[in-house]
């Protein structure tokens, strides 16, 4: 009983660990998306905004400003996903046994969605470090404006 004991202890700290781990990463991540990153983005969008060879329309940059404060909605998002998932796929939440049988089902689709979104959390993430350079056509403007957006959509 001793053996089981002690492997029921490791596997919980095991798991209680991997939570841990993920929600300091996603917190870790939204302080350099808000330290690093906001002032890359602000760069890019003095860039854009001076591209005189560029419709004014499309020089406007406020598009970065609403994707930067998604992605770090997300991060937000994600960290406590990792907290809330911790208590609620454990043994911590008393469920009905009649929806004990849909935990795992419901586990799954949850970790999925929580993955997907980490994936273009990420992505977001690096579409806007572009690196800041003067904007010369606008068909790129439009490119990474579309994607930003769609990204930001998405998160």
């Amino acid at each position: 009983a001793g053996h089981a004991n002690y492997d029921s202890i490791r596997r919980q700290m095991l798991r209680y660990t991997h939570y841990c781990d993920r929600f300091n990463v996603h917190v870790n991540s939204r302080k350099v998306d808000q330290t690093d990153l906001w002032p890359a983005i602000q760069k890019r969008a003095v860039l854009l905004e001076s591209a005189t060879a560029i419709r004014p329309l499309i020089r406007e940059a406020s598009w970065m400003a609403h994707a930067h404060r998604a992605l770090l909605a997300s991060r937000l998002v994600l960290a406590r996903s990792y907290a809330f998932a911790y208590y609620m796929f454990g043994d911590e939440v008393r469920t009905y046994p009649s929806e004990k049988a849909n935990l795992p089902i419901a586990k799954v689709l949850f970790e999925d969605q929580q993955w997907q979104l980490e994936e273009n959390a990420e992505k977001l993430s690096k579409v806007l470090a572009a690196e800041a350079k003067p904007v010369v056509a606008e068909e790129e403007v439009l490119r990474a404006m579309q994607e930003t957006s769609n990204l930001a959509k998405i998160v």
